[in-house]
């Protein structure tokens, strides 16, 4: 699949949240026209190597800066072996919770993508964080101070980062947040 295109499923996706075949045919019609629809959905393939060290995916992913907290002790690999691995990307268009965005992926029978699939998906195509922060909120570290703090690829003008953003608050409406199908 290459970048911006729509899967089957993505698609059947799509046209229920614009109201079925019905909605299709309004918007086709003229008679509606939709700003921004509730989710917008775009995937990657990736090959995700899950027994890969933090540290050599950090390094395969060649980033610019990467906060000093992401590492094999903070974030220990929970699964082996190598898989396919299709990362959807949700974007919201509004401010949203860690937890609506959990309740929404639930809803789309899908999990977060976890650190290891995150490192994937930024070795494999470096160009997409330039155009928004990737979250993914399926690896979670709780810090010295109780906070607890998520990975995710982010671009500040000049650099490429992989960094950390706090569970707890809200993440803004230019995000796109990892997922995995169930």
């Amino acid at each position: 699949m290459k970048y911006g295109e729509l899967t089957l499923g993505q698609m059947e996706a799509l046209v229920n949240k614009i109201g079925g075949m019905d909605g299709v045919k309004r918007i086709l019609s003229g008679e509606t026209v939709v700003k921004s629809l509730e989710v917008a959905l775009t995937a990657f393939s990736v090959l995700v190597d899950y027994g890969r060290s933090v540290a050599d995916g950090i390094k395969a992913g060649r980033y610019d800066w990467v906060n000093d907290d992401i590492t094999q002790k903070n974030f220990p690999q929970t699964h082996s072996g190598e898989a396919a691995v299709e990362i959807q990307l949700l974007h919201f268009n509004r401010t949203m919770s860690s937890d609506d965005v959990l309740r929404e992926m639930e809803n789309q029978n899908l999990r977060p993508a976890t650190l290891q699939e995150l490192l994937a998906l930024g070795e494999k195509y470096p160009q997409v964080q330039k155009e928004f922060p990737v979250v993914a909120i399926g690896s979670v570290w709780q810090g010295p101070s109780g906070g607890r703090r998520v990975p995710f690829l982010g671009w500040d003008g000049r650099e490429r980062d992989l960094s950390l953003g706090w569970v707890g608050g809200v993440w803004n409406g230019d995000c796109r947040f990892a997922a995995v199908r169930k």
